[in-house]
């Protein structure tokens, strides 16, 4: 598997409610379709809601055949409190065979840096 990750807008301004939005894409590149599932992992002064209470999150890709990509989104709200600086997002990929997500044929990891600056 092949995993790419992005940010829109490319950075988090302090103050702002509006969220940045994370974009997981990740290409199969097995011979045979898989499903895939994106597990997301936030430092503490980062949430997945606007109160901040959700640091962990997952989304079924589905299955994406051979040579295809797939992209799973998630909007990711800062808390009060938050500094300036660069905070470091797990992204967990884990590939499952066809039918299935409770068994991992594979799990891919990278990080995504998010940058945080005062408005």
């Amino acid at each position: 598997m092949k995993i790419r990750t992005s940010f829109l807008p490319i950075r988090l301004v302090i103050g702002q409610e509006r969220p940045v939005t994370l974009t997981v894409e990740v290409k199969n590149t097995e011979e045979e379709p898989r499903n895939f599932s994106v597990n997301v992992s936030l430092p503490k002064k980062l949430g997945f809601d606007r109160a901040g209470l959700t640091t962990e999150a997952r989304q079924r890709l589905g299955t994406i055949e051979p040579g295809e990509w797939g992209s799973a989104s998630f909007k990711i709200y800062s808390k009060f409190g938050i500094k300036e600086g660069i905070y470091d997002i797990d992204v967990y990929v884990r590939e499952h065979p066809i039918g299935r997500f409770d068994k991992d044929l594979a799990v891919g990891k990278t990080r995504a840096s998010l940058r945080v600056i005062s408005g």
